[in-house]
């Protein structure tokens, strides 16, 4: 009996959130009648949906998502990437169908970078923000407690770990040592994510957050929730943001996530897509994305 109402539960869930989206999306053709519309593809993110929708002026834009290698020349979109994998398919179009639309994309390599938290680390330390990392090491090497343990390759927090003693790393089952790392875990109940619109050198937009946790050890992303988030009026490192993402090539919208200590700006990672929270603030920055 559990078994089926667990079955009817996802069932029901799942049919509320298909009329929802299907909801907004006649309400934005309805809005849309009579006026030209810019055409705005994104990258397919189902889970995200609701919330574009909802986030873009539908009045202004046309919009869908759609996997970018269903897409066809005509007629021109302004093509957003929501994944890692979309933005590289950007930053490599050649002579593909992209081509004919509007985009921004970093260059691979900048992808890459990023996309290896390992690599962005070691990136970071030989361009010379090496005080703005936390003091990594490799898997098999010692490092002070508390640290945390994190995949090279990942996201959302879905395979980090905060080990406090040496308990906590023998209950984790690791297949292969080469894929993780230990970083110095910064112990406080707040962290920072500074989402960017970075431009033919400049940035363009930013929008940055607070979120604030019920603990002081936690890892952000799909294992804890934050019990607060404050926009906040602006960020003090914008500079050296932008002296990192310069310093890389980098063209297009990415987030940086960081925490402070004493006024001390400490970056776990760059990520080179659109991060989940920029999604209420999109009709924001795709206007300045397209201009």
């Amino acid at each position: 009996m559990r078994r089926y109402k667990k079955i009817f539960a996802v069932l029901k869930y799942r049919s509320l959130r298909l009329f929802e989206v299907t909801k907004l999306r006649i309400q934005g053709r309805l809005r849309g009648i009579g006026r030209e519309r810019i055409p705005i593809t994104f990258s397919t993110q189902k889970e995200w949906e609701p919330e574009i929708l909802k986030s873009i002026d539908n009045k202004q834009y046309a919009v869908r998502l759609l996997a970018f290698n269903k897409i066809k020349p005509e007629p021109k979109n302004v093509l957003v990437a929501l994944t890692v994998e979309d933005q590289i398919l950007l930053s490599t179009a050649g002579d593909s169908n992209l081509t004919n639309h509007y985009f921004l994309s970093p260059p691979q390599t900048a992808i890459e970078i990023c996309d290896d938290k390992w690599t962005f680390c070691e990136w970071m330390m030989n361009q010379g923000f090496e005080s703005n990392i936390p003091p990594i090491t490799k898997f098999e090497d010692q490092i002070d407690y508390p640290y945390i343990l994190k995949k090279r390759v990942d996201a959302f927090g879905r395979n980090a770990h905060i080990i406090r003693e040496r308990s906590d790393l023998e209950a984790i089952e690791v297949s292969d040592p080469s894929e993780y790392y230990k970083q110095a875990y910064i112990i406080d109940d707040h962290e920072y994510t500074c989402h960017i619109l970075y431009k033919d050198g400049c940035i363009e937009f930013s929008k940055t957050l607070c979120f604030q946790y019920k603990s002081n050890y936690y890892v952000k992303g799909v294992q804890c929730a934050y019990s607060s988030r404050t926009e906040l009026d602006s960020c003090l490192f914008l500079d050296l943001f932008g002296s990192i993402l310069a310093a890389m090539d980098f063209n297009g919208i990415c987030c940086f996530n960081y925490k402070l200590i004493e006024g001390q700006c400490y970056i776990f990672e760059i990520n080179p897509r659109v991060g989940a929270s920029l999604l209420p603030y999109l009709n924001e920055v795709v206007r300045k994305y397209r201009n």
